[in-house]
């Protein structure tokens, strides 16, 4: 399982497309270094670093991309029960059926399915509230903003 973190309560698992830089499953949308894609999601959450380190986050692949072993990992996560799986990109999203546009939510066997934007520094200011908001509707334990003081409640 590519797996990092230990999930908060009722948090979501976070699932990347693939880990380039290393092969260690607990690296899995890690926020380091800054200028990684693990650092940006946390930026757009609004968590500090131990809060976003807590969430259960995954990649389909490690190394280098290969639809089978996405595919494999992907059936992993659909197999397991989750207050909500947030699929990051249209490449995640596609691994898992969704062929839709950002924000389609789908409730799937035992779990919410959340189809977001791949984290890129191009999320303006409003697009972060956006994503929050969606993510604070399923997950309300979880302090989104908690960094630049935009808590939502």
């Amino acid at each position: 399982m590519q797996r990092g973190g230990k999930s908060l309560p009722n948090s979501p698992v976070f699932v990347g497309d693939c880990n380039t830089k290393s092969l260690d499953p607990k690296l899995a949308l890690h926020p380091l270094p800054v200028v990684s894609p693990g650092n940006r999601l946390r930026q757009i959450l609004g968590l500090s670093f131990l809060s976003y380190i807590r969430l259960d986050r995954r990649n389909l692949c490690n190394g280098s991309w290969s639809n089978a072993e996405a595919r494999k990992v992907a059936y992993e996560i659909v197999d397991e029960e989750h207050a909500l799986v947030v699929l990051l990109g249209k490449r995640v999203g596609n691994v898992f059926g969704f062929v839709g546009v950002p924000y389609t939510v789908n409730n799937r066997g035992k779990s919410v399915y959340l189809l977001l934007p791949e984290p890129t520094s191009a999320i303006l200011e409003n697009e972060r509230q956006r994503v929050r908001f969606a993510l604070f509707h399923y997950c309300k334990d979880v302090p989104w903003g908690e960094v630049d003081g935009k808590t939502i409640s």
